[in-house]
């Protein structure tokens, strides 16, 4: 759930400090298709990034836990299995996030003219 806020608040983040830059972009020539397409992208990227953390560094911090909790005893034994419904969920709802994302930043960008857009303050 975090890493799900956490991205939600980084691409919220980037595409409120970053509307200035959309605007030059557009004065100088960038559609509107062209942006959705980047914000989009971009979004992919994020998500991507983050699956990728998640798989390498969750599973083998899963792993290290198991085996110190296997070696205390503590437990009874454990083994370590990958949890495969759970990434597969997670991929599901940070794939829900970057379509849901991707709408409403585009929305939100057309909702602002370019004049607005180029005179933001940061």
């Amino acid at each position: 759930m975090f890493s799900l806020i956490n991205l939600a608040n980084t691409l919220i983040t980037n595409l409120l400090t970053r509307q200035q830059e959309f605007g030059v972009f557009q004065s100088v020539g960038m559609s509107g298709r062209q942006l959705s397409n980047m914000l989009s992208f971009e979004c992919l990227y994020y998500v991507g990034i983050t699956l990728l953390i998640t798989l390498t560094l969750g599973t083998a911090c899963s792993m290290a836990v198991c085996r110190v909790f296997d070696r205390i005893g503590m437990f009874g034994t454990l083994t370590y299995h990958f949890p495969v419904l759970q990434v597969l969920l997670f991929g599901a709802a940070l794939l829900l996030v970057q379509g849901v994302f991707s709408v409403c930043a585009v929305r939100y960008t057309r909702r602002l003219s370019l004049v607005e857009r180029i005179k933001a303050a940061d």
